[in-house]
């Protein structure tokens, strides 16, 4: 069994624990006028590379995301061993090329090594959400853990045997609807980075 594959079971595992099974993370109505731009456009392909250069990214951009509410601390992300939980609600969905982003969220994750979380809250079902990354990122390749979605982007060098891995995670928010898209990263792959940047300054609140 290769470490990516272990940090899939762990972090299904943890994903359940803080989100719970059939929980309503994010719900919100994906019924009203929502927003469209390209800076949200690039801030979703950096995105979908996982990588710590997206907060860059997502800093310039974020204003066109149009926050309504930053939770940070967010106590309904909390759970065993999450720090650095935050929550951000736009106030209308976003389109991307018909993806509609309604929630961000991240966190981190302790464990050996640690991991940080980041993502977004989509109005597509899982699978729908995977068909239509592949149309933006041709190369993406998918597979299924029980319920969950996973995307393998790299697999680290850690020692010991310890997971290291750069994934990706879709799975459901609760609502049949939506989808919950996040980046797992453990932290050998993030950088220089030692926390996550402060929401409100990406999204300008």
């Amino acid at each position: 069994m290769n470490v990516a594959w272990e940090l899939q079971v762990g972090v299904t595992s943890l994903f359940r624990k803080v989100f719970g099974h059939g929980r309503r993370h994010g719900a919100c109505d994906a019924g009203i006028g929502g927003g469209k731009g390209v800076d949200a456009e690039k801030a979703f392909d950096a995105f979908l590379d996982c990588r710590p250069e997206f907060f860059a990214v997502l800093r310039d951009e974020g204003p066109a995301f149009g926050a309504s509410e930053v939770v940070s601390p967010a106590p309904d992300l909390a759970g065993e061993g999450m720090t650095e939980t935050a929550k951000v609600t736009f106030a209308a969905p976003i389109d991307v090329d018909g993806i509609r982003l309604l929630k961000y969220s991240q966190m981190k994750a302790a464990g050996q090594p640690d991991a940080w979380w980041w993502g977004f809250v989509t109005d597509r079902a899982p699978k729908d959400l995977a068909d239509a990354i592949r149309v933006r990122e041709p190369t993406a390749e998918f597979f299924v853990q029980g319920e969950v979605i996973f995307r393998v982007i790299e697999e680290g060098k850690s020692g010991g045997g310890t997971a290291s891995a750069r994934t990706m995670m879709i799975n459901e928010s609760g609502n049949p609807n939506q989808s919950l898209v996040l980046c797992i990263v453990t932290s050998d792959l993030m950088g220089d980075m030692t926390s996550l940047p402060d929401v409100s300054g990406m999204f300008r609140q």
